[in-house]
């Protein structure tokens, strides 16, 4: 189960590639900002696999997955690290964003559609 005292291990389980450079760029204390390293670490490989031409569907489900199981997540700091970090930053590129949705599950959709109203309400975009 993903709770936010968890969230960074399990992500580092789940994209073990990822491991390297979140030992090599964070500290002890920093191991515990978790939005900063989601956005920092996580949303750039999520871009990376989605846009850079690498078409590992494998792959794009996987961080699907991931992303959903977030999304579902009983604890609502897990779920204000997706919708505030990963999904509000993934919107600021229009064209990675439709790329990335296409692959959203259920709850993940819900809570980008909600991501998107508020981001238009106060970004005007």
């Amino acid at each position: 189960m993903l709770l936010y005292s968890n969230l960074v291990e399990k992500m580092l389980a789940q994209f073990p590639s990822l491991c390297s450079d979140f030992e090599n760029n964070y500290d002890e204390e920093e191991q515990a900002l978790v939005h900063i390293i989601f956005g920092q670490l996580f949303n750039p490989y999520v871009i990376e696999k989605f846009c850079t031409g690498q078409q590992c569907e494998e792959e794009k489900r996987h961080i699907a997955d991931f992303l959903e199981e977030m999304a579902t997540s009983s604890d609502e700091k897990v779920r204000a690290v997706l919708t505030d970090t990963v999904l509000e930053e993934l919107l600021d590129d229009s064209s990675s964003f439709s790329q990335i949705s296409a692959y959203f599950k259920e709850k993940t959709r819900a809570l980008s559609d909600d991501v998107q109203i508020a981001y238009k309400m106060f970004w005007g975009k």
